[in-house]
């Protein structure tokens, strides 16, 4: 079975299964060696972001891809998405859009004390959002760390 993604309330440490954990400012070189069974791609900006991005994950028991951001070699932010049962092999639907909404606040809700209500929730090690991202037209899921 897929190791789930879980994010610790007090911390903001992003848990991959029970083997893996990795907070803001975690150096990439670890993590890619930590985690490669689940990198995909790594890419390289050329600015001082480089991005992983780890499929073979599960979100609150729903597949998910989670798509980790390196400002200058250090975790600054980290972005995931779920297919739901029933999601088309297309473009997500305005109706998909706001079921992966509506799931992932609801499992943040239960895991981190995130409100259902809202867009994003702040905490002293950062934020964590989940919303409709209209110039990407998809559900926009992350958080970045304050360093």
């Amino acid at each position: 079975m897929e190791p789930e993604i879980l994010i610790d309330a007090q911390s903001g440490a992003i848990m991959i299964g029970e083997a893996h954990q990795l907070g803001g400012g975690a150096g990439i070189e670890e993590t890619a060696a930590a985690l490669g069974a689940f990198v995909r791609l790594r890419h390289d900006l050329g600015n001082g972001y480089e991005w992983l991005y780890l499929h073979g994950l599960r979100f609150g028991e729903h597949p998910a891809h989670l798509s980790l951001c390196f400002q200058r070699g250090r975790l600054d932010m980290a972005n995931f998405s779920i297919s739901l049962p029933g999601a088309g092999p297309d473009w997500p639907t305005g109706a998909e859009i706001d079921a992966e909404i509506v799931f992932v606040r609801e499992v943040l809700a239960s895991m981190i004390g995130f409100d259902p209500a809202e867009r994003s929730k702040v905490f002293p090690w950062g934020s964590v959002w989940s919303d409709y991202d209209p110039k990407a037209g998809i559900a926009s899921n992350g958080l970045r760390y304050t360093l």
